[in-house]
Order: C-alpha cells, then structure tokens, then sequence
C-alpha cells in the first residue's frame, strides 16, 4: 500500500509542475537557444481553478540575472515585447505562455544551458506564496 501510495504521488507531481491551492503552473518548458545567447524564453500554463483571482508578482532564478514576465504584441507585421510588472489570471481561467504569445524572459545567463538541463524558477504570488519550478530546456513544447 504504501509503495502504491508513493507511486500516485509521484504521478501527481510529473503530471503538474507545481500548485499553489487550486492553482497550477504545468508543462513547463524553456526554448533551447544558441551557445551565448542574452536571452531565453520559458513557457507553461497557468491554471487558475479557484474562485479568486490569482496575481503573480515576480520571478526570479539563480541562472538569470531577470526574471520578467513578457508578450509579444503584433503591431502592423512587427512583433514587441511589453513587460508586465505582474500578471493576474482570473478566477477560473488559464493562460498559456506560448511562443509569439506570453513568456518569461529569461535574461542574462548565468551558465550556459543545453538541451536536457532543468532550471529552477521561483514565481511569487501576490499572498506571498512561493511556487518553485524546475523547467527542462527543450527543443519544442512537449
């Protein structure tokens, strides 16, 4: 039983990154780039099942120097990115950080990251809970 009881546990946390009380961060993901690259982009989804809106206030990681949350906008052909200081999912919603779309920049390496190494990302609430994240870099979404 209790190696059955293991078993389901540890099915439950490959199945989502991280909760926070009906909240979920999962499939989780960071675009593999070029040897030297300034810059990466992470992406997940945000599941909020809750009755309440959920704000997330700030990331950070010991591999970047910033953590920022970011979309692309498309303006007449030409793609931007604008920084949100923090950003809320609704009660009941999920937000997808997809490429061209939402992500976090990932900005000023602190080591090189290849193909298969997990980087771990702490995401901030706005009730000051913590969510941790261990992010594989990865070729495409999985």
């Amino acid at each position: 039983m209790r190696l059955l009881s293991t078993f389901l546990l540890a099915l439950l946390l490959t199945a989502c990154d991280q909760q926070a009380e009906g909240f979920f961060i999962e499939k989780s993901w960071i675009r593999e780039a070029p040897p030297n690259a300034r810059a990466l982009a992470g992406y997940m989804l945000l599941n909020n099942n809750t009755a309440k809106d959920v704000t997330l206030v700030s990331a950070q990681s010991d591999d970047f120097a910033v953590v920022q949350f970011h979309r692309s906008i498309e303006e007449d052909g030409v793609y931007r990115m604008q920084h949100y200081p923090q950003l809320t999912v609704a009660a009941g919603e999920t937000i997808e950080f997809k490429p061209a779309d939402f992500h976090l920049m990932l900005m000023s390496p602190k080591r090189a990251l290849t193909l298969g190494d997990t980087v771990t990302v702490q995401v901030t609430l706005s009730d000051q809970t913590v969510v941790l994240l261990n992010i594989p870099v990865q070729k495409k979404a999985p």
